[in-house]
């Protein structure tokens, strides 16, 4: 059985400038960032076959985009392994303390930084990645496509997944992981754009100054397992005179 990732504390800085929506926002947003990466970086490989579900079965699923996707992954990541909020202190500067699997957590804060460093580009390579799946729905609509040119198609959308994941802080190998656990290239697509689109979200609040997400590095504190039971030493009886 392999072995759970650790869970750390994360402090991400935040202003005293917020209103109810920017806290709806975020912890939207927080909240399918990490549930869509966790089943790709965290230990969700083994607890739900990610290539198995709609997300990444059904190309062109017509009421896709009012289904609550991340609500669904979040509700398959082990109670233990979800995010926990350890401290809220709301004041300028303040600082929220979430405990949580800081793999997951650090490609989190890649993608929101990307995004504030090269939105521009980001939001230019999603047009282009929309114009690929609009050509793909109508072809799908026609059937007008050989085996040769879906070869070609297919390998255009590996080459997008790579492209938009490398813009958005994942490594080579963490595309080459999303590719398997996503079965393809289609569905890896889709969960990069997905993700792409809640870092945008957390990136708007870091623009408007509202939060920071700082580098998460393995320097950052690991919290002990929920399993483990700290035992005390027995109290010492005093010596009977």
């Amino acid at each position: 059985m392999a072995t759970p990732p650790p869970i750390g504390s994360y402090k991400i800085k935040v202003d005293g400038q917020w209103d109810i929506a920017d806290l709806q926002q975020f912890s939207e947003s927080l909240l399918e960032a990490y549930s869509f990466l966790y089943h790709v970086v965290g230990d969700g490989r083994t607890s739900l076959p990610l290539r198995d579900t709609k997300f990444v079965m059904f190309e062109f699923e017509p009421d896709f985009d009012i289904v609550p996707w991340g609500r669904f992954f979040y509700e398959e990541i082990p109670p233990e392994q979800r995010i926990k909020i350890k401290a809220f202190a709301y004041s300028s500067p303040g600082v929220i303390e979430i405990a949580a699997i800081l793999g997951v957590v650090a490609l989190v804060a890649r993608v929101v930084r990307a995004w504030v460093r090269t939105g521009d580009s980001i939001l230019e390579l999603l047009g282009k990645i929309d114009k690929y799946r609009e050509q793909r729905r109508r072809a799908n609509l026609r059937r007008e496509r050989t085996a040769q040119e879906e070869a070609i198609n297919l390998q255009q959308g590996r080459d997008f997944v790579f492209e938009l994941g490398k813009s958005l802080g994942f490594t080579q190998e963490s595309c080459n992981t999303l590719l398997e656990v996503a079965g393809g290239p289609l569905g890896a697509l889709r969960l990069l754009v997905a993700v792409a689109r809640q870092g945008q979200r957390l990136a708007e609040l870091q623009q408007q100054g509202k939060l920071v997400f700082a580098e998460a590095t393995t320097n950052q504190r690991q919290l002990p397992s929920s399993r483990t039971v700290r035992k005390r030493p027995p109290r010492r009886k005093k010596d009977e005179e």
